[in-house]
C-alpha cells in the first residue's frame, strides 16, 4: 500500500461520520481483478455480504475478487 493510500485511509472518516471517502468514491470495474465481491460495494451502494448474509456465512473464500467468481459473456456478467 502506498503512503498516499495509507494517509488517506487514516483521515477518511472513521467513527460517527462513517467512511465518507469510501461512500463517495466509485470504482470502475474493468477486469474485476481488484474489486472484492464480499468486501467492496459492487452491487449498488450496499456490500454483498449485507445483501446475501447466508451466502456470505457459507462462503469458503471471502477474499475472492469479481474475476474469480465469474466472467463477462456478451456484455453480461455470468
Amino acid at each position: 500500500m502506498s503512503l498516499w493510500w495509507k494517509y488517506l485511509s487514516e483521515v477518511s472518516g472513521e467513527g460517527q461520520e462513517g467512511r465518507w471517502f469510501d461512500k463517495n468514491i466509485k470504482w470502475k470495474v474493468r477486469s474485476g481483478t481488484k474489486i472484492k465481491f464480499w468486501e467492496d460495494t459492487c452491487l449498488g451502494d450496499t456490500l454483498s455480504n449485507v445483501i446475501f448474509p447466508r451466502l456470505y456465512a457459507n462462503s469458503n473464500n471471502r477474499e475472492q475478487t469479481l474475476i474469480e467468481l465469474g466472467s463477462w459473456i456478451s456484455n453480461i456478467w455470468v
